[in-house]
């Protein structure tokens, strides 16, 4: 493990430690690199390509991440402070974290 993003879990840590999932990885890799790839087209806007990269160093993030046997945290109970969020988008958020949790994978638009 690595002191450093060891340093960082715990109940209300940053992270998890949550045993490497290569069928995970690899899917968080080939949408990184799809999505890096299609950044780089020049007939896109540069809105689309913001975007685009933006997701996509969030999927190769979250696969290093996820290589190394971590897994991001979110404190449901600072959600709603730091985002803004109403209480029944925090639900629905627990929801879904719980859900891709029991399915052992990241739900659609997650990565």
């Amino acid at each position: 493990m690595n002191p450093a993003l060891d340093a960082l879990c715990g109940p209300s840590g940053a992270l998890h430690l949550e045993p490497p999932d290569r069928s995970e990885y690899e899917g968080l890799m080939h949408s990184g690199e799809a999505r890096l790839a299609d950044a780089r087209r020049p007939e896109n806007s540069i809105e689309s390509r913001f975007d685009l990269a933006y997701n996509a160093a969030h999927a190769l993030s979250l696969a290093a991440l996820r290589r190394l046997g971590y897994r991001p945290g979110v404190d449901r109970r600072r959600f709603p402070r730091l985002s803004g969020a109403t209480r029944a988008v925090c639900r629905v958020a627990a929801v879904r974290e719980r859900l891709a949790a029991q399915l052992g994978a990241p739900l659609a638009n997650d990565n």
